[in-house]
């Protein structure tokens, strides 16, 4: 299952992708606005309309996490 996470590196964010991280049902993809590395991690200003479709659309996630 992909989940996508938006605002990744906030506070609440961390726990909730770690909690989703130990179980391996979940691919998970993470946004924020910081340029942070990593996998499955791209950088992207929400409130873009065209930016974040083009996430959505190219991860194609079945749940989303908006923190």
């Amino acid at each position: 299952m992909k989940v996508l996470v938006t605002g990744s590196a906030g506070f609440t964010a961390r726990y909730l992708i770690e909690k989703l991280q130990s179980h391996e049902i979940f691919e998970i993809f993470m946004t924020d606005i910081a340029d942070r590395p990593g996998t499955g991690y791209c950088r992207a200003d929400i409130t873009k309309y065209d930016v974040i479709r083009n996430v959505i659309d190219e991860i194609r996630p079945d749940q989303v996490y908006h923190l």
